[in-house]
């Protein structure tokens, strides 16, 4: 993003070139912040190439429009791009835009851009609650449960998705996610789906409106209840986030995923018991399929993490021929500096591929699935390489993805979403499976041999959180989730993983205690072939 000042006696002028995403909305913060500070009560934002505006650069115009305001002032965004003029109409927000401009005279009875800065829109968000009943109470190895029964919304009026028959979810495979392992990626490969309140989602993506415009970004992303993340592998490592507002509905360019429409039917509170060091989330998701009664289940986990074991994309999987000129593979940059610095790696992140294995060292295909070695790359990794790939063999691996050596991330607040099955391979009364999808995450009877594995699977992103207590009671997972993006700073977003290498794997991921929503997986269908 570029900033260029413009003076004059009463009114300044800044021009906002390129991208307002989570990564540069603190510099424009900054900008407008040291503005007033140095005496200018007037501003107004020329907008006119700006080509992206996130929830986060949303959240940035509001603030200072309140605080200029306050003493008096004016602030108003001018020339706005067309992107910028439709964001802030959906969301109800055109009374930002300066009085002369087309878009502001015409939207009469737009919502004042002070309005409805930390609530998602009901119209949007389907969010059911709690029914009033007793709780039911259980107790796993690990933790004590209390569950209830929810009671599903009316479908939101901008869902595009068909009335479920049954409550729960419906699932949509989308995209080919055998062609990340060989860089493959290329516009074809991309969809634009949009995210209601009604929908969760994980998979690689990113924000924008064009494939172009993700191309050097495509990374992990979540979506559940009207909020959308994304974590940019362009170097950056800043999540970027998109909440439903008004008729502002989260909208991602999709290479590959899953998209779920329904409702949650239950919310599960847990405490890990007072002898124990957290809940394995291998045992949340076995609890949660016994809790819901069905072999597969869409969950949306937020708590308190012991610590997270997981992974995330350094450089985006696009193939380098697809690349749009000018973009940061097209410059012919580095490895080093499109991912983590290799002499100082992040402390959560350091180098989980100590030595290659034989078949790179000798030349040959990546070994299967297998008891793991000391300084080899566990067997979870094959959720990364189920052919010998490209670019995903020592040494490659160590530019392309980011793995926790240890369990990080302790003491955070955690929203996981996504999938578990312990029947990969069924229908769920569809005509595909999520058995592309999913990966194992049962504890193996022989370390590090995952075919001695039970039969459990799943795949949850997780967005990472400063820590804050839940509030008791009832618990709306739109409204919560909404507030947590707008209040915080997501620190990390991960692909978790089950790391089952003998004596120095990592482990799987553990919560002290939380709430968990969770339907089951009524239907299941893909459009592509995976």
């Amino acid at each position: 993003m570029e900033l260029i000042r413009t003076q004059s006696p009463d009114l300044l002028i800044i021009t906002v070139k390129g991208r307002l995403d989570s990564h540069w909305a603190k510099t424009l913060a900054d900008e407008l912040s040291e503005s007033v500070r140095a005496g200018a009560h007037h501003i107004r934002l020329d907008c006119k190439e700006l080509s992206y505006i996130s929830s986060a650069g949303i959240r940035v115009l509001v603030r200072a429009m309140k605080d200029i305001r306050a003493i008096q002032g004016s602030f108003f965004i001018r020339n706005p791009s067309e992107v910028v003029k439709s964001t802030l109409a959906l969301g109800g927000l055109s009374g930002l835009l300066e009085k002369d401009t087309p878009a502001a005279t015409a939207s009469s009875g737009a919502t004042d851009a002070s309005a409805g800065e930390s609530e998602p829109s009901s119209a949007t968000v389907a969010a059911p609650a709690p029914l009033d009943k007793p709780a039911r109470s259980s107790t796993s190895e690990s933790a004590a449960w209390e569950t209830h029964d929810l009671t599903p919304s009316p479908s939101p009026s901008n869902s595009t998705a068909a009335p479920a028959a049954t409550p729960g979810f419906t699932c949509v495979v989308r995209g080919r996610s055998g062609k990340l392992t060989e860089r493959a990626f290329a516009a074809g490969d991309c969809e634009r789906v949009e995210f209601a309140g009604d929908k969760l989602g994980i998979g690689l993506g990113a924000f924008g409106e064009t494939f172009a415009e993700g191309a050097g970004r495509f990374g992990e992303f979540l979506a559940v209840a009207g909020s959308a993340a994304c974590l940019p592998a362009d170097g950056t490592k800043q999540v970027d986030y998109s909440l439903s507002r008004g008729a502002l509905v989260p909208k991602v360019q999709m290479l590959y995923g899953l998209e779920c429409s329904g409702s949650f039917t239950q919310i599960s509170r847990f405490d890990t018991l007072s002898d124990k060091r957290g809940t394995p989330v291998s045992e949340i998701a076995e609890t949660v399929l016994n809790l819901v009664g069905a072999d597969h289940a869409a969950i949306a986990i937020l708590g308190e993490t012991a610590g997270l074991v997981g992974a995330f994309l350094r450089k985006s999987p696009v193939a380098a021929g697809a690349m749009p000129a000018g973009s940061r593979e097209d410059t012919g940059a580095s490895a080093a500096t499109l991912g983590a610095d290799e002499d100082n790696p992040e402390p959560d992140f350091a180098d989980a591929f100590a030595s290659p294995s034989p078949a790179a060292t000798s030349g040959g295909a990546t070994a299967s699935a297998g008891p793991a070695r000391a300084g080899q790359p566990g067997p979870e990794l094959e959720l990364f390489r189920e052919a010998a790939d490209k670019i995903l063999e020592f040494p490659q691996v160590r530019d392309w993805i980011s793995l926790t050596s240890e369990r990080g991330y302790a003491r955070s607040l955690s929203l996981a979403v996504g999938i578990i099955s312990r029947k990969p391979g069924a229908t769920a009364g569809g005509t595909a499976t999520l058995a592309p999808l999913l990966r194992p995450m049962g504890k193996p009877a022989v370390p590090g041999d995952l075919s001695t594995a039970p039969p459990l699977a799943g795949h949850l992103h997780a967005a990472v959180f400063s820590y804050r207590p839940l509030r008791k009671g009832k618990l709306d997972l739109a409204t919560t989730v909404h507030q947590l993006f707008e209040e915080d700073t997501a620190q990390a977003l991960l692909h978790l993983l089950h790391d089952s290498r003998d004596l120095i794997g990592a482990g799987e991921s553990e919560f002290i205690r939380g709430a968990v929503w969770a339907a089951p997986i009524t239907g299941i269908r893909s459009e592509g072939t995976n």
